[in-house]
């Protein structure tokens, strides 16, 4: 079982407040500084705080009890009144509603968009399917016609492979003859 902790100013706000008419506040202000000067004296008195000073004392806690009760006012203003929550209420569910529809009409969009899309997809599968048929036989094709070149250029290669070399077997002789008959007359 979970167990809340209640801070001292939800204590104040959800229990002690609304025994509190607006027309009150400025007596519960006073009272509040009151009980913080008599408990402030009584300190003072405790501690050993000579008569001169226990008076001087107290003005800044007046100034700080005021301040505090303006603080809870502003805080932690009254209720709203009845009326008033009814009409915020009523206020936020048109504006739900509202919401809701522009929120359908944009879900209606969107179911239309995929409906449109489902119909393309499936015409692209229609014509994949006609399409693989067809690539099926222009592959069959154009794999007899590369084939019959690559034999083709296969043995024009190596014919002219055996050519370039003869020629150059036969050439090497005659050309370091010559090369040399060039650099023999030069030193």
């Amino acid at each position: 079982m979970e167990t809340r902790s209640i801070s001292f100013w939800q204590f104040l706000r959800h229990v002690l407040w609304p025994a509190f008419e607006p027309a009150l506040i400025p007596i519960a202000v006073i009272l509040s500084t009151l009980v913080m000067l008599v408990g402030a004296t009584y300190v003072l008195t405790l501690v050993g705080v000579s008569k001169d000073m226990q008076t001087g004392i107290p003005v800044p806690l007046i100034v700080v009890g005021v301040l505090v009760g303006v603080w809870v006012v502003y805080r932690y203003p009254q209720p709203a009144s009845l009326d008033t929550r009814l009409e915020k209420l009523a206020k936020s569910l048109q504006d739900a509603r509202g919401n809701v529809m522009v929120i359908e009409a944009e879900i209606k969009a969107r179911q239309i968009a995929v409906a449109s899309l489902q119909a393309r997809s499936q015409e692209f599968d229609q014509l994949a399917k006609v399409n693989e048929e067809a690539a099926d036989a222009v592959a069959k094709v154009v794999e007899r016609a590369v084939g019959h070149r690559e034999r083709r250029s296969l043995l024009m290669n190596v014919g002219v492979g055996f050519v370039v070399g003869l020629f150059a077997g036969l050439a090497v002789d005659p050309i370091r003859a010559w090369i040399t008959h060039l650099t023999a007359g030069h030193p």
